[in-house]
């Protein structure tokens, strides 16, 4: 991957690609660092969600006993 970070001086920018790049498709994107910056920041301030319970509504409670019990045996499988 190549990721360069420049300030232009000119509408004409002459960029080196890797030797491992010639011959392949390629995607090349310029966008003002200013902007990637601020969606960083958004990002970082944004709460933190956790994912704990965002299934339990697919938990069948009937299996919830018995995994440990077949997690192990499992585990012991394995490891013969």
């Amino acid at each position: 991957m190549l990721r360069e970070i420049v300030k232009p001086t000119n509408e004409i920018y002459n960029l080196r690609i890797p030797h491992e790049y010639i011959n392949q498709q390629v995607e090349i994107l310029v966008l003002p660092f200013s902007l990637t910056n601020t969606m960083e920041k958004q990002s970082a301030s944004m709460p933190k969600r956790s994912l704990a319970g965002a299934l339990n509504q697919y938990a069948n409670p009937s299996l919830i006993e018995r995994e440990k019990e077949i997690a192990w045996q499992k585990v012991a499988e394995n490891h013969k």
